[in-house]
């Protein structure tokens, strides 16, 4: 009798230990998705900034170069 409350109960400290596995499992790999969907949402930002920076240079170059062009020519 003994014997077979040890075998359930293992048993069942199995079935639960699998079960916690597998609820850590889902949550780390949910957690990872969410790290990299935040990591490429900043790196995207990141880009649109740097972009926005580089047309701003290349306007402020441009009406250097033409400013530069109409003071040569006088």
């Amino acid at each position: 009798m003994i014997d077979k409350v040890k075998s359930v109960l293992s048993y069942i400290l199995g079935v639960a230990i699998l079960i916690l596995s597998g609820v850590l499992f889902s949550r780390n790999r949910k957690l990872e998705r969410a790290e990299s969907d935040l990591a490429s949402a900043k790196s995207k930002g990141e880009i649109d900034s740097n972009e926005k920076d580089r047309q701003t240079a290349k306007s402020t170059a441009n009406d250097l170069v033409a400013e530069y062009e109409r003071l040569k020519r006088k």
